[in-house]
């Protein structure tokens, strides 16, 4: 039943199965060679499948991608974009600019992280990659910090709303 998918389809399925010369192993020998026994009886119907395209479908999903970024966009411009209740425009400007800030330390310090590695492949001074160290442990904290921050102000968001 585990393996039902597994022969199906446009599936290709190998089985192979061990068996041991030793006494003690001869149960476990003999359940084996009927399992591969019972396996070589099943027959499938093959089907063929075409070839496709790769460039095509990344292209699509880029594309797809981009409209979905720029509805996203034109929605956040509407007002659309998260809400804390009403009348909280202070707070919804303060989280949408902690989300922001969030945003730019967690891409700094994927950067920093890639420079640190960079530097160390290059054999780099100890100095320059103990600089990139420190500005990655610096993003890294603003960036944990401010997720901290933006998880407060989600279940603040939460309570506002219950209350309205």
């Amino acid at each position: 039943m585990l393996l039902r998918s597994s022969f199906g389809g446009s599936s290709c399925t190998s089985v192979v199965v061990n068996v041991s010369s030793e006494a003690e192993h001869a149960d476990e020998t003999v359940c084996s060679l009927r399992f591969g026994t019972r396996c070589r009886s099943v027959q499938t119907k093959s089907r063929v499948v075409k070839g496709q395209d790769e460039g095509w479908q990344l292209e699509s999903a880029r594309r797809a991608l981009q409209g979905a970024q720029t509805q996203l966009e034109r929605l956040a411009a509407e007002g659309h974009g998260p809400r804390l209740g009403g009348g909280a425009s202070s707070e919804q400007r303060s989280f949408l600019q902690n989300e922001q800030r969030f945003a730019g330390y967690k891409k700094s310090a994927a950067q920093h992280k890639v420079g640190v590695l960079e530097l160390r492949a290059a054999k780099a001074p100890v100095s320059a990659i103990r600089a990139m160290e420190a500005k990655l442990a610096n993003d890294a904290a603003q960036r944990d910090n401010l997720r901290d921050i933006l998880l407060r102000q989600k279940s603040i968001k939460v309570r506002l709303l219950s209350r309205s």
